[in-house]
């Protein structure tokens, strides 16, 4: 969750509201508060919760308030961060009284979309640092220095040895005080973050060998995991019982921390997704246990050869278990599948560049009914990274295809007179028999004058609900992949599908009536002209391949 910008924006949406009165009366009274979910992008939900709302407060005599993010680059991945390219968009909007403060480490993911600030950098060699890092030392190593007449000198080694880095200093306190480390032997004071990592796992796992056959395993499969990875995972993979499992995470120790999920993130089940086959058979009855690195430098640190030496540990090997495991749940008990796997499979195979099995599986149709991966953003940009754009584009129009004709599909004959009585000779199941009509065994016509009965609303409501998961996964390509040429790909299967003819129906029916799911369908095709637009201004007409075509209609 912490990498997902819409989920960010609506905490902090939340965190003003328990801050600022006037704002929360104004977020409680949005029409649409209710029903975020409809909002899909980060963009969106920051001008609806955040800069429309903030920019309607009162502003006179009020103070100052700053909006602090911290580690932002950790909200990104695969070489994008959704969240930095929105705040560098849209935060200009807010009003002069907010503030944002936003902390990194300078990937470059960070600096690019950023580039035109001017940061101030946190400089650890400097006489503050230390001197906020001497205090600290003092404050949480005071019992044992107290007696000691060397305590000046040992606190100025200890930071010597740091490297000006807190997280050292916090590691090195919590070793003195479990006894790991003592303070009459500063000869052995380790050297900077990686020598305490380095320390930690000299103590935990002398014998080398044992550490490469019983634990870097599991580690790849934690290290390779898109998210938190869920404990039954490593169950699965090495045949545990819940006592090795117990025993295999408390070796690890404080380093790799086991906290629990919610239920809803680990199954990704969403009812607004109505092809996906009851994935909520998956659905544990208690939020269900995950494990990861407590920090991001000890997963740096240990994927790197040249610092982790003989504990380092290839996150590569870890995409591969976890595609083994995959894709022997797929093929032989789909039903089974762990959650985290049918969300994330996709993602794995890119990570270990497996172009063949990245097709085997894009062609899966049982994949294409499960999986909530087509909704994410940060699928399309894996494909773009082992595939060239062209390749993707081809590998996916048999699962787009089939998200159009189940769409399609759950409209009763094609919407008909459900939907638009005015058309004559359809067929529906309601309403009074056409005269003279008989029961042929599969349905009967039938005729209400035109405006006599209003559409069942659940019917246009469950077509709608169609038509959003098919935007949603093809919207989500346009933004995994802003190019041109996937915005006139994706114009043109939207027009194939047959869904932009039924969207422009719904659109002229209820042109004159105030009704608020035939407004949701039309919302749905001024969402995909807006994701278009976006992708046009952003490449120079002459380049552009859609700049002559015509954009009059709701694409």
């Amino acid at each position: 969750d912490h990498r997902s910008a819409p989920r960010i924006i609506r905490t902090l949406a939340f965190q003003l509201a328990t801050r600022l009165p006037d704002y929360r009366k104004l977020l409680l009274n949005l029409p649409e508060i209710a029903e975020l979910d409809r909002k899909q992008t980060a963009a969106e939900l920051f001008d609806y919760l955040l800069a429309n709302p903030l920019k309607l407060s009162i502003t006179g005599g009020r103070e100052r308030l700053l909006i602090v993010i911290d580690a932002l680059d950790e909200a990104g991945g695969d070489g994008r961060n959704e969240l930095v390219e929105m705040l560098a968009r849209h935060a200009p909007s807010l009003p002069d009284w907010i503030g944002l403060v936003v902390t990194s480490r300078p990937e470059s993911d960070v600096r690019a979309p950023l580039q035109g600030l001017n940061p101030f950098v946190l400089d650890t060699a400097t006489e503050a640092n230390r001197a906020d890092l001497r205090e600290y030392l003092r404050h949480e190593l005071a019992p044992k220095l107290q007696p000691r007449p060397d305590a000046n000198r040992l606190v100025e080694q200890i930071l010597e040895k740091s490297e000006g880095v807190f997280l050292y200093a916090e590691r090195f306190c919590d070793d003195v005080q479990r006894g790991h480390l003592s303070l009459d032997h500063p000869e052995q004071f380790p050297q900077g973050l990686g020598g305490i990592f380095f320390q930690y796992f000299q103590r935990q796992f002398p014998d080398v060998e044992k550490f490469r056959k019983d634990v870097r395993p599991a580690l790849r499969a934690i290290l390779a995991a898109r998210e938190p990875l869920p404990v039954e995972i490593l169950q699965r993979l090495f045949n545990w019982q819940d006592e090795e499992l117990r025993d295999f995470t408390r070796l690890l120790g404080s380093l790799f921390p086991v906290a629990t999920a919610p239920c809803s993130r680990m199954t990704h089940y969403d009812a607004a997704f109505p092809h996906l086959r009851a994935l909520h058979y998956a659905t544990p009855k208690t939020d269900p246990e995950v494990i990861n690195a407590y920090h991001k430098s000890l997963a740096d640190w240990l994927t790197s050869g040249e610092q982790a030496s003989s504990y380092f540990v290839s996150s590569i090997e870890g995409h591969r278990s976890l595609v083994e495991l995959g894709l022997k749940e797929l093929h032989q008990t789909p039903r089974a599948m762990s959650p985290y796997l049918v969300c994330n499979l996709l993602q794995h195979i890119t990570g270990m560049g497996d172009v063949a099995q990245l097709r085997d599986v894009l062609n899966d149709q049982w994949y294409w009914e499960h999986s909530p991966a087509f909704y994410r953003d940060d699928l399309y940009g894996c494909l773009t990274q082992a595939m060239s754009l062209e390749d993707v584009l081809a590998a996916l129009a048999p699962a787009f295809s089939f998200f159009a004709q189940q769409a399609a599909a759950r409209s009763p004959t094609k919407l008909g007179y459900t939907l638009f009585p005015h058309e004559p000779g359809v067929i529906f199941d309601g309403g009074t028999p056409v005269y003279g009509a008989t029961d042929t065994g599969k349905s009967l016509e039938y005729s209400i004058p035109r405006g006599g009965v209003e559409p069942p609303r659940e019917v246009l409501y469950d077509f709608v609900k169609c038509c959003h998961s098919t935007f949603l996964s093809t919207s989500a390509l346009l933004r995994g992949v802003p190019n041109p040429t996937t915005a006139e790909w994706y114009r043109s299967f939207w027009k194939q599908s047959g869904l932009q003819a039924t969207l422009d129906d719904i659109e002229r029916y209820y042109d004159s009536c105030a009704f608020s799911l035939a407004h949701r369908a039309m919302e749905l095709s001024w969402q995909i002209d807006e994701v278009v637009k976006k992708v046009m201004s952003a490449q120079p007409a002459s380049k552009n391949p859609l700049s002559n075509s015509t954009t009059q209609g709701k694409a």
